[in-house]
């Protein structure tokens, strides 16, 4: 057993050693295995190292490259680019005030660009870094604060908000800033940010400003409002002048051409449409003058200037310009035109006056030779003579010569009015019922008389010429059609309003009026036709009527009156005859008296006329009448023959208008030499116009040529009623008034 075991032992050791051999060689070759494992895990680790460390590299180089070109955009920017850091994060919980208090006290500059520096005086950045933001920006400036709070309560972001900050010279800049925060851990850890400086932008913006109020005043002052018309929208801006013009509120016109053309009048729309029109087709300014129409109704007269603008092709892209109202203006110039014409006017009815009073003048002398010579040819024929049928023809022609005299002499204002307080209303209605036998049968007179009207300073006779005339010319404008003739009267205030559009004497100023008004409903008067009525013998008629309407007007200027004319074609018309109020009531219209045909003068009377027709009339009729007389040539000879014996007349007929020595130079000589003397004045003028000459009560009496023998007669009856001339020559009577 012992021998068996170790006879076995051999066996077992070899069998020990090929396992422990076999389990070395598979050790060895997983040795080797993990080893080829580990060498190949290790390449592709070391591959891996490589790859990543070129990644690296690349990064790197690709970061430094950025950062090169972020270094390069923020250096090269114009604009300037910061971040502020804050030595104590801002924490967000806090108060608005005490986080902007806090952002103030921890924000310093850490980085910025040179553009940053120089916005603030300095030539690089990094002279600027480690400032505080309290040195930047004043907290004190109101702008600054409203800046910091939007940025609080925009959650730390900001965009285009501006800021007032100090450069280095101490100058307070302007900036327009963009901003970031970076928040972590719930605090403001930094801040982004861009900014422009805006400064001269904003000096410029000011300086605009400024002008535009400059001109805005400029404008209010002068009351000029502004427009302006986009052509591409078609709609139209005004200013608030503009719109105050047009009786707009503020701000509240919208509106094109159209709504524009709509605010102009009616008959101006077409002619300014057209004109914008052409301005816009063919370039050009608008330039021109028309009547609008208010939002309240009213018509205003403005002026609009303007130009076109051209965009950079050269096409007209809008029309700019500017309104005036020229209302006032516009009246004005209405007002003026009506003035001069009315001086116009006035100027030609002196100059026709002067002419036809001088006509008149001359006329009435050759009359007065006619009439005088005819009468004493009547007084010298037998009562059943075939001559005095003749003479009687000749007389009644001559009184028609005569009366076309008076018109004359009424158209230049210078008629001859024996003038009283009378009643308006009781003329009219007087005049009118004689006038009515001799218009026209289709017209019927209608009356609206008033009662109880203050008086008028008036004749009475050249009134009812004025109504007689008005009344046939509305009957004429009736012609053969029915119609109506309304005469009214009233009382009126004629302020310069009233009197604006009236033709009136010269010395009539306003103040309280009479007025009557004529109206017809007849055919009417075009606007030409209504600028002439008032010429001489001027019609529209086939035969003429004399001086009608324009005798009409001569009494008129001569009472102290006005005269309104409203007429249209088709429309009728309506003239309005003003005359002044006179103090005190109205006296009843006198009647002339009967002659005395049974009286006789005596005494001698000292005639005195250039005229030897009127000298030798004067003569006859003065024998004829009892009395002897002394015939003169001139006021020199009856002067010298005064003086001879001043005691030997009792009365001097004395001519006006005389060569050499005229009427009242010689009646002044007359009166030195006898301050009692009657001096009888006769004249081819009217009554008031002679007369003026003299002082009043200067004169015992008037007579107008031509005159009649009774008319001769009844003056120096009056002088001497009683027929004893050379009796109250001797007492030395006085001189008695002017004559009625």
């Amino acid at each position: 057993m012992a021998f068996a075991v170790r006879e076995h032992q051999p066996i077992a050791l070899f069998l020990g050693g090929i396992v422990f051999t076999a389990l070395l060689a598979r050790l060895l070759f997983l040795v080797q295995q993990r080893t080829r494992t580990v060498e190949r895990l290790v390449r592709e680790r070391t591959a891996e190292l490589n790859a990543t460390q070129e990644e690296l590299r690349e990064d790197i180089e690709q970061r430094r490259n950025a950062e090169e070109r972020y270094r390069a955009f923020v250096e090269q920017s114009r604009e300037a680019i910061w971040r502020f850091e804050m030595k104590e994060p801002l924490p967000l919980d806090l108060s608005e005030e005490a986080q902007i208090a806090h952002y103030y006290k921890n924000a310093y500059l850490a980085e910025a660009n040179d553009s940053f520096a120089r916005m603030y005086g300095y030539e690089r950045a990094k002279e600027m870094i480690g400032v505080r933001l309290a040195d930047l920006m004043p907290r004190g400036d109101s702008v600054n604060i409203r800046h910091l709070r939007e940025y609080v309560r925009n959650a730390f972001r900001l965009t285009n908000s501006e800021s007032h900050e100090v450069s280095r010279s101490g100058e307070v800049r302007i900036f327009l800033n963009n901003i970031t925060g970076i928040i972590e851990n719930g605090c403001l850890t930094r801040a982004w940010g861009t900014q422009r400086d805006i400064t001269e932008q904003r000096r410029a913006e000011e300086e605009r400003r400024g002008a535009e109020v400059r001109l805005e005043t400029a404008l209010a002052a002068a009351d000029l409002g502004t427009w302006e018309w986009n052509l591409r929208t078609d709609s139209i801006t005004w200013s608030g002048t503009t719109e105050r013009i047009f009786g707009f509120p503020p701000g509240t016109f919208r509106g094109g051409l159209a709504s524009y053309l709509e605010l102009v009048h009616p008959d101006d729309r077409e002619l300014v449409g057209k004109h914008l029109r052409q301005v816009v087709r063919e370039g050009g300014s608008v330039d021109g003058e028309m009547r609008i129409i208010r939002r309240d109704g009213a018509v205003r007269w403005v002026s609009s200037r303007g130009d076109v603008v051209r965009d950079d092709e050269g096409r007209i892209h809008r029309v700019v310009g500017a309104v005036l109202d020229i209302t006032e203006e516009h009246e004005a110039a209405e007002v003026k035109a009506a003035i001069e014409r009315r001086l116009q006017e006035s100027q030609k009815l002196e100059s026709l006056g002067i002419l036809a009073g001088g006509i008149a003048h001359d006329f009435n002398n050759l009359l007065t030779g006619i009439l005088g010579y005819t009468s004493l040819a009547r007084l010298d024929l037998p009562e059943d003579s075939p001559v005095e049928a003749h003479l009687r023809a000749i007389e009644h022609t001559s009184r028609r010569a005569a009366d076309l005299c008076k018109q004359m002499l009424a158209y230049s204002g210078k008629g001859r009015f024996v003038l009283q307080h009378v009643d308006l209303s009781e003329i009219a209605r007087e005049t009118a019922e004689l006038v009515r036998p001799s218009i026209s049968k289709q017209a019927a007179l209608e009356f609206d008389l008033a009662s109880d009207l203050p008086a008028i300073s008036a004749d009475a006779t050249q009134v009812r010429q004025i109504i007689m005339n008005l009344v046939m010319n509305a009957s004429d404008a009736l012609g053969e059609n029915p119609g109506v003739i309304r005469l009214t009267t009233g009382l009126l205030s004629g302020d310069a309003a009233v009197l604006s559009d009236t033709i009136l004497s010269p010395e009539v100023i306003g103040g309280d009026f009479v007025f009557l008004t004529v109206t017809d409903n007849g055919c009417g008067m075009s606007p030409d036709v209504r600028e002439k009525i008032f010429d001489p013998f001027f019609t529209t008629k086939f035969t003429g009527r004399g001086l009608g309407l324009a005798a009409v007007l001569g009494i008129v200027r001569g009472h102290g009156g006005a005269l309104k004319v409203t007429s249209a074609l088709g429309q009728g018309s309506t003239f309005q005859l003003l005359l002044p109020c006179a103090a005190g009531p109205a006296e009843p219209l006198r009647s002339a008296p009967a002659p005395a045909s049974t009286w006789r003068g005596s005494g001698t009377v000292l005639i005195v006329d250039d005229e030897e027709t009127v000298r030798a009339v004067a003569s006859r009729l003065l024998g004829g009448f009892g009395f002897e007389v002394v015939v003169t040539t001139s006021g020199r000879e009856a002067v010298a023959s005064f003086r001879e014996d001043p005691g030997k007349f009792c009365a001097v007929l004395l001519d006006l208008t005389m060569p050499e020595m005229s009427g009242a130079d010689t009646f002044a000589e007359l009166r030195r030499l006898d301050p009692a003397v009657k001096v009888v004045l006769m004249s081819g003028f009217t009554e008031q116009d002679a007369v003026a000459r003299f002082h009043k009560n200067d004169l015992a009496g008037f007579v107008s040529k031509p005159f009649a023998p009774e008319e001769l007669r009844d003056r120096f009856q009056a002088l001497f009623p009683d027929s004893a001339a050379d009796a109250q020559r001797a007492n030395g009577s006085t001189a008695i008034g002017s004559p009625q």
